[in-house]
């Protein structure tokens, strides 16, 4: 479910696959080809919906992380307020913890 509080055009917290072609990445499928790496090789990230890795030069990010690098992510208290969120859905979505 999307944030009301973010125009959906503007919505920095995209899917992986929008984030890497905005970063300069050809994304095919669940890859993409590296915009970081040097050589010929293909498809050498590999992506979920929150992380992604180059097998090649194991760069690594996650949504949150590329949006910011992109210059997506903004410091206004509509955007924090967002991200608050996103973060306490993914921290209350979690694989439960043992108890202590």
């Amino acid at each position: 479910m999307k944030s009301p509080l973010i125009d959906p055009l503007l919505d920095p917290l995209h899917s992986m696959s929008v984030l890497l072609e905005r970063a300069g990445f050809r994304v095919r499928g669940r890859r993409a080809d590296c915009a970081k790496c040097t050589g010929r090789s293909r498809l050498t990230v590999s992506f979920t919906k929150e992380r992604a890795f180059s097998r090649r030069c194991h760069w690594i990010t996650n949504r949150i992380s590329l949006a910011w690098k992109l210059g997506l992510l903004s410091n206004n208290p509509r955007m924090r307020e967002a991200l608050r969120c996103h973060r306490e859905r993914l921290v209350n979505s979690g694989p439960a913890r043992p108890a202590r």
